[in-house]
């Protein structure tokens, strides 16, 4: 009788072992879902992935809730299941998150380049903003009477305090990561670059508007388009900003407002 009762027992032991051996399993699968692959080039890069760093040398499936990372001479190009493309330069580090079709990269250092196709977004995290592209999931930027967006390409670059914003292609909303108010928008063949600074309770930013920004290629585009300069003062989701315009580019200060 106590033979037959340690027997069962073993099988229980087993079975849930067994159990929570796939229930874990099937857990990590659904965190790591392959979402498409990523190609390195130059140098390579690294990804870290539940603590552990693993050499990016050759083509290998791309995994989201991940942090990818370059050295000098490095870049990593991430090909998506639904078309979305991205590219991190050299000296880079960014952790991708999100799903198909809705992509959350944080950038802490870096240049990443998008080619974002429609009906898909993403949105890159600097700590002081959130940068969506498209500007808007149901309102393309149309070229001509009865043109559709195909895809929004441009860059995000960030250095610690400043943050370059292009748009080859489409537009780009920045956001407050604070607020979650709008900030700006980049439209097409146009760029900032913006630096934050935290002086006392406020966030004071300054806004250089970039002439003719695409002429930094992206990589994934050759369009090039002269900026138009812009004057005046708007509040924009409580950050006041002073724009003047100039021949050779535009700049801007801003700071939190308090009406």
């Amino acid at each position: 009788m106590k033979k037959g009762k340690l027997i069962i027992s073993v099988s229980c032991i087993v079975f849930l072992s067994v159990t929570l051996f796939f229930v874990q399993s099937s857990a990590l699968a659904a965190v790591l879902s392959q979402a498409g692959e990523v190609i390195p080039g130059g140098t390579g890069g690294l990804i870290k992935t539940n603590k552990v760093v693993t050499p990016l040398n050759k083509t290998q499936p791309l995994f989201l809730n991940s942090t990818y990372s370059t050295g000098e001479g490095g870049s990593l190009s991430f090909n998506m299941k639904d078309g979305t493309r991205l590219k991190l330069g050299s000296n880079g580090n960014i952790y991708i998150s999100g799903k198909e079709g809705k992509y959350y990269v944080k950038i802490v250092r870096g240049k990443l380049v998008f080619n974002v196709p429609k009906d898909s977004i993403v949105i890159v995290k600097t700590p002081d903003y959130n940068i969506e592209a498209p500007y808007d999931m149901g309102s393309y930027e149309v070229v001509s009477p009865g043109a559709t967006r195909e895809a929004v390409i441009g860059f995000v670059s960030y250095n610690g305090t400043d943050t370059r914003v292009v748009s080859n292609k489409g537009a780009i909303k920045i956001g407050s990561m604070e607020s979650g108010a709008e900030v700006m928008k980049v439209s097409s063949g146009k760029g900032v670059l913006i630096n934050t600074q935290t002086k006392g309770n406020r966030k004071v930013m300054s806004v250089h508007i970039l002439e003719q920004p695409t002429r930094e290629t992206t990589g994934l585009s050759t369009t090039k388009k002269a900026l138009i300069g812009v004057g005046g003062a708007v509040i924009v989701g409580g950050v006041l900003m002073g724009i003047s315009g100039g021949g050779g580019g535009s700049q801007a200060t801003a700071s939190q407002y308090t009406p």
